[in-house]
């Protein structure tokens, strides 16, 4: 797990304690985890998918098994390299109305999260093809997208099919505030090697439902109380970060 858009103690912890947590019970999980597994043992994983391939074998399979309605491809924006790859939509209405927009850059108005996909292994941070970087890609997307659907886009996934990158326009730091995952090495996909940035093996299935929960539609969902899984980890995640500050406290003072 990279980024800090959610606080570590949290992701760890107190979601355990959340009703999404719970929800995702022992068989539901399996399911998802055993598609998972077969959709990367048909993907060559260890060859040179191109994009197009990576988005229609990998990536689109897994957001409608996240729940998401078909993405719609379109622009937003007048010149032709302001294209996303994809709009997600949490129902069919809105997905139809976007399909009826004659003008592709209406579509967003309807959406409810940009997606960008890039084919196999490519790297987010650093240049590629000497095409500006992914996720400054993506977070020009989401701009764009923002301010065209009144603020009711707000939300963008970069992926490249093994590493699942989630950023929100209202974090404090676009560029470090996010979320990654990466579902390969979680999946302990075989020709995927494990650095020191992987999680403890006894660990990866909770990884692997932090992914399930914070990228599926279902999470950017409102409760009973108004609130998303997304609004729960960032009110929640300022109880953890005080209880950390106070241990930390008491702890020096205490010694």
């Amino acid at each position: 797990m990279l980024g800090n858009l959610f606080t570590r103690d949290f992701l760890e912890e107190g979601v355990t304690r959340t009703a999404a947590w719970k929800a995702l019970d022992g068989a539901a999980f399996d399911a998802a985890k055993a598609e998972l597994a077969a959709l990367f043992a048909r993907f060559p994983v260890t060859g040179t998918p191109n994009e197009a391939e990576t988005e229609d074998r990998l990536i689109y399979p897994i957001t409608d098994m996240l729940g998401w309605m078909r993405a719609v491809k379109g622009r937003i924006g007048p010149d032709n390299r302001q294209i996303p790859d994809a709009f997600l939509f949490l129902n069919e209405e809105d997905r139809r109305k976007a399909d009826g927009e004659k003008n592709p850059s209406d579509r967003v108005r309807h959406a409810d999260l940009v997606l960008e996909a890039k084919k196999w292994n490519v790297p987010f941070d650093r240049r590629v093809d000497r095409d500006i970087p992914p996720m400054a890609q993506l977070l020009g997307y989401l701009t764009r997208a923002e301010v065209q659907s009144n603020r009711r886009v707000r939300w963008g996934i970069l992926t490249d099919g093994r590493k699942w990158r989630l950023s929100f326009t209202g974090a404090k730091g676009l560029l470090t505030d996010f979320l990654e995952i990466d579902l390969a090495i979680i999946l302990a996909v075989p020709g995927v090697e494990r650095d020191l940035l992987s999680p403890p093996v006894d660990r990866l299935d909770d990884w692997l439902k932090i992914f399930l929960l914070f990228f599926s539609a279902a999470a950017f969902r409102k409760d009973a109380a108004g609130r998303t899984l997304h609004d729960i980890a960032f009110d929640e995640g300022r109880f953890w970060e005080e209880r950390v500050r106070k241990s930390l406290s008491e702890t020096i003072f205490g010694h």
